[in-house]
């Protein structure tokens, strides 16, 4: 298991950290919680925010535990509203289950071309017959065929996009190894025949597929970007998806769309089913604010403004203010407190509202906020961000340097919950790809090393290797 931390720090710079890499005993969801407490109490980490991981049911299981175990250690608001949106369930885990569904049907239609690139790959010699085809059709394409692994369905998106470059190769192949790919087709005696070769019906199903597939691919590669945040656009994606699954009209499409809709609907159909704080980031973004979230969801009631709509809204309108009153308190503590306003009148609240039960200091919070805007006075961050105009929508628009410049000094308190919310990873992708990268293998004589050695050896080379690349995306 890998644990790593995302952050943005004083300089509105996000970062991103391994904090431990270790071996699980079990795969039960105790086991994992109390993994993730010790990591944190050695890291001296005494709140969070959201935990993102895939959707494996252990997860549930692990993040109700550890919101419990964090609730023992008595610390204020280690994990917000009892760890109800605690848990980021992982966007790229979710498409991929999504579109797995739709493979499962998709690969009737697309076996005549896996089985083409199958035989070119096969052998050294049918591989350099290949390229020799490619320079006869006179094709000027960058690489070669790539096959598919069935289980990954990008790689059958990539496997599609490269093969269709490759069509005309592909047609002289069969022409003039015919007797070859045929015989490889029709394989040994008792076997089942091979699908193929691809008929000009086969290229067409292929490009539609991979037309089909590839905002898909798109989506996924942006949700796992580790150097600018992306949960503040995540639902945004979301809706994308919905859309393109509704509207297909091609038969072959929508045979496909269908089971896809029906996973669709399970992880993401229903406004309680998404983590709470992917509508926060949306506010946070200075170009859509609360307009826009009230936008999606009318886009999902079919553009009526009918109950629905209002309830979910005044919800993620309830959980910014819930969460504006905890990085108040919090900054009173530690001497944060708002820039903009009369301190004045926020001493004379703070001593006129000693002695006061907690019912009594609401009510009085609510006249006085009543009055305020009775008065046209705006007191706090929300009130105040809500009300100025939005931002325009430039290409060349940097969200973190937006709040970096405006936010500090205009909006104090919101600021911190933008620098804690938009740091919220929407997938768990970056953090496995830390492990899938070939090459980094443990040798044999590592492997007979302890445990803990191997993950201290382990950190240091992954800490090394996110240094070099930083580097390298500087450059």
């Amino acid at each position: 298991m890998v644990l790593t931390t995302h952050f943005i720090d004083d300089n509105w710079v996000l970062h991103k950290r391994i904090l431990n890499f270790c071996v699980i005993p079990s795969h039960k969801g105790e086991a994992i919680a109390k993994l993730l407490e010790d990591c944190l109490l050695e890291w001296g980490i005494e709140k969070i925010l959201t935990v993102t991981v895939d959707n494996a049911s252990s997860n549930d299981v692990a993040l109700k535990e550890l919101s419990r175990r964090m609730g023992d250690w008595g610390v204020p608001n280690a994990v917000l509203h009892k760890g109800k949106n605690l848990q980021m369930r992982c966007v790229a885990h979710i498409l991929n289950l999504i579109v797995n569904d739709g493979l499962s049907v998709m690969k009737i239609f697309i076996g005549a071309i896996r089985n083409a690139v199958r035989y070119v790959r096969s052998s050294p010699q049918r591989l350099d017959f290949f390229k020799e085809c490619v320079e006869r059709v006179k094709l000027e394409c960058k690489g070669l065929v790539i096959l598919d692994v069935p289980t990954r369905w990008n790689s059958t998106f990539l496997m599609l996009e490269r093969a269709l470059k490759f069509q005309k190769a592909f047609d002289r192949m069969v022409e003039e190894d015919a007797c070859n790919f045929c015989a490889w087709l029709e394989g040994a005696k008792g076997e089942k025949p091979k699908e193929g070769p691809p008929a000009s019906v086969d290229w067409q199903y292929g490009e539609q597929f991979m037309d089909f597939l590839r905002p898909f691919y798109e989506i996924t590669l942006k949700v796992c970007c580790s150097n600018s945040p992306t949960v503040h656009s995540t639902f945004g994606d979301i809706l994308s998806i919905y859309g393109l699954l509704q509207e297909q009209k091609n038969p072959c499409l929508f045979e496909i769309a269908s089971p896809m809709q029906d996973k669709f609907l399970k992880y993401w159909g229903s406004f309680d089913k998404l983590n709470h704080y992917l509508f926060i980031a949306i506010v946070l973004d200075p170009r859509h604010k609360l307009e826009k979230v009230v936008d999606y969801f009318e886009i999902l009631d079919d553009g009526d403004m009918n109950e629905n709509v209002e309830a979910n809204t005044k919800t993620v309108k309830d959980l910014l203010y819930d969460l504006y009153k905890v990085y108040e308190e919090e900054g009173r503590e530690s001497g944060v407190g708002e820039v903009v306003g009369s301190q004045v009148s926020s001493e004379r609240t703070s001593s006129s509202s000693k002695g006061l039960t907690e019912l009594e200091k609401r009510l009085k919070e609510k006249e006085q906020r009543r009055r305020a805007m009775k008065a046209g006075i705006v007191n706090n961050d929300v009130d105040r961000y809500l009300g100025d105009p939005i931002e325009g929508d430039g290409e060349d628009f940097d969200l973190l340097n937006w709040w970096r410049v405006n936010g500090v000094c205009k909006y104090p308190i919101l600021a911190r919950i933008a620098r804690d919310v938009l740091a919220i990873p929407v997938s768990t992708i970056a953090s496995e790809s830390s492990f899938s990268t070939s090459g980094r293998i443990i040798d044999p004589y590592r492997s007979s090393l302890r445990v803990k050695m191997c993950i201290y050896i382990i950190c240091l080379l992954l800490r090394r290797w996110s240094c070099v690349k930083k580097r390298k995306e500087v450059i």
